[in-house]
């Protein structure tokens, strides 16, 4: 899930098999979040910048690319995994990301619906499940 603010705007980038991906559009920069449950894990992982109740978000940059991964598990028992990874132009690897980070979140049941949900997977492909889905 990904808040945006006045003047920005979410918008769909991918749509796969396994994973897909939103753009937060903020006027001249972006950034994208990755959604998917089977990224591989990060070899290497920096500090975590952000911890929530049921994730947090830590700095899995390597020495190509600035990115974030948000980490959360599935049942309280289970372990944390790598299940969004956001990078962007927009991202500058210090304290001033956590404003954009803070609004990308993963969606469970206490969370307030979305005006616009965006799909991935097998279901799409088949046209089990659509691509896009308006709140009534």
């Amino acid at each position: 899930m990904i808040t945006a603010n006045a003047g920005e705007s979410v918008s769909l980038s991918y749509s796969g098999i396994h994973n897909g991906m939103l753009r937060l559009n903020l006027g001249t920069s972006w950034v994208n979040a990755g959604f998917s449950e089977n990224w591989a894990q990060p070899k290497q992982m920096g500090d975590v910048v952000e911890r929530r109740r049921r994730s947090y978000v830590a700095d899995i940059s390597d020495s190509a690319n600035l990115r974030y991964g948000l980490f959360a598990y599935e049942h309280p028992h289970s372990p944390y995994l790598l299940l969004v990874r956001v990078d962007g132009p927009v991202l500058v690897g210090d304290h001033r990301d956590e404003s954009i980070l803070h609004r990308i979140e993963i969606r469970h049941d206490e969370s307030p619906p979305c005006d616009i949900t965006y799909h991935y997977g097998f279901g799409v492909i088949f046209g089990e499940e659509p691509l896009v889905e308006r709140r009534k």
